[in-house]
């Protein structure tokens, strides 16, 4: 709220309020979907980015690509196939088997994890034991 201080008869006067602003109702239609366009736009294509998954037990099986990031919450998951893109993973047990692949980053937070296959980029885990005899890029 801006304040706005205006000078009448030697005596300040202090008014509180938006400023006047002179937009035809057409205008205001206009920058309204110019808005909601650009929240379109930027909301879509971070949800069409990832893919989102929570179950007892995850598994991308070998031979299967999931081409997006993968955010997952579960017990256990278990990656035999190729995720392109990052991983975040929060379970009790984590594992990239050996024929696993993870195209971006690993995040993992779990009681465990072991990386049997390959993590192109960084690897980034929490957790009370880590196992590595895989491949790591960064």
């Amino acid at each position: 709220m801006k304040k706005r201080c205006r000078r009448e008869n030697n005596q300040a006067r202090v008014t509180l309020g938006r400023p006047n602003l002179d937009l035809s109702k057409k205008h205001l239609r206009w920058l309204a979907i110019a808005v909601m366009a650009l929240l379109a736009v930027t909301a879509s294509s971070a949800a069409l980015s990832a893919e989102f998954s929570s179950d007892e037990t995850y598994r991308v099986a070998e031979g299967e690509i999931v081409d997006d990031d993968l955010y997952i919450a579960a017990s256990e998951i278990y990656i035999d196939g190729i995720v392109q893109g990052d991983l975040i993973a929060v379970a009790s047990y984590v594992e990239i088997g050996p024929t696993g692949v993870i195209d971006g980053d690993l995040w993992a937070v779990a009681a465990g994890v072991a990386v049997h296959g390959t993590v192109q980029d960084d690897l980034r885990a929490a957790a009370s034991g880590i196992e590595v005899s895989g491949t790591v890029g960064d």
